[in-house]
């Protein structure tokens, strides 16, 4: 029974039957695992992709928000000095007043000044412009460090 081309002993198909269930139960068993093992894999991919992207965009926000405050404290030194600057000058303007006697006697008070001038213009002449001297290296130095421009050659 055992030497006929497809054996038909009973204890042998029995014996085969168990063991091809046993092997096929393996088969069956191993590609689940490597199912699980190729999820396993392509999650781990998206995970490290997903943090490696993460990370990169917040190194992107550490650099631009050190750069804006660099810039902003920048900004400030610069507000500050021009506000330092022109907290020394006098202010020569006249505002205009809202009252019609207020306006009559400025217009009486420019009238008058523009009178005088234009005869001291007429009968004495003007004098030149004051001279001016010109800045010195220290003077020039002091400037370009607050610009915060490095000095190659000044003319």
């Amino acid at each position: 029974m055992l030497k006929q081309d497809p054996p038909i002993h009973p204890e042998y198909l029995a014996m085969m039957q168990c063991i091809d269930a046993r092997r096929d139960e393996r088969l069956r068993i191993e590609k689940r695992r490597v199912e699980y093992k190729r999820e396993t894999i392509d999650k781990t991919a998206v995970a490290r992709r997903a943090q490696i992207l993460s990370q990169f965009y917040q190194d992107v926000r550490d650099i631009r928000e050190k750069k804006l405050e660099l810039l902003g404290k920048q900004w400030y030194e610069i507000q500050h000095d021009r506000r330092g600057y022109g907290s020394n000058v006098e202010d020569y303007i006249l505002k205009f007043p809202t009252k019609r006697s207020d306006q009559l006697k400025n217009q009486y008070a420019y009238n008058a000044e523009v009178s005088v001038l234009s005869g001291i213009a007429k009968y004495r002449g003007f004098p030149a412009a004051p001279p001016m001297a010109p800045a010195t290296a220290s003077e020039l130095e002091d400037d370009f460090k607050k610009m915060g421009v490095s000095r190659w050659k000044v003319v």
